[in-house]
């Protein structure tokens, strides 16, 4: 029995961002998703954070002095609340320029700055290699309104940057 082309299309959107994310390898580390034990034992924050579980020798983590252990909290300014997060930042940071990271490395706050290897991965959509050619026509509609739907939400990241007041 063959899928039906909304579910393969659905599947299609779920597994995308992963395949397009995996291996890139920009900054040569391997993070964990914090649990709450992991949380207790780092003295980690419980709304955000990464564990570093692996930095690769020569890369860029690695110059930068990021160690296996380390619990990444924010990247490039923005607060660290998963894996995906982090993927984004770093996925969007511009060749040869510095990222700033926050770390807790044994209970202390360090500031780390390190420059990501090879040029920013491009959108999804955008990547012919995942989509490939002859694809449906339903896979070029869907292609098309991934590529608005991710300038939408630029412009509304933009606008809340510009409205940025504390509502409290």
């Amino acid at each position: 029995m063959r899928p039906a082309p909304l579910a393969l299309a659905i599947l299609t959107v779920l597994l995308l961002p992963a395949a397009a994310s995996a291996g890139q390898g920009r900054l040569g580390l391997r993070v964990q998703e914090m649990t709450p034990a992991l949380r207790a034992y780092f003295d980690a924050p419980e709304d955000r954070g990464v564990l570093v579980a692996q930095v690769e020798p020569g890369t860029p983590a690695a110059g930068a002095g990021i160690e296996a252990g380390d619990v990444i909290l924010e990247a490039g300014g923005q607060e660290v609340d998963g894996s995906k997060a982090l993927r984004r930042v770093v996925g969007k940071a511009p060749e040869g320029e510095a990222l700033a990271l926050v770390l807790l490395r044994r209970g202390e706050r360090v500031e780390v700055s390190v420059i990501p290897r090879g040029r920013p991965a491009p959108p999804v959509w955008d990547r012919d290699d995942l989509w490939g050619p002859g694809q449906s026509e339903l896979l070029r509609e869907l292609r098309g309104l991934l590529h608005k739907l991710d300038e939408r939400l630029e412009r509304i990241e933009r606008k809340l940057d510009e409205d940025d007041v504390d509502r409290t």
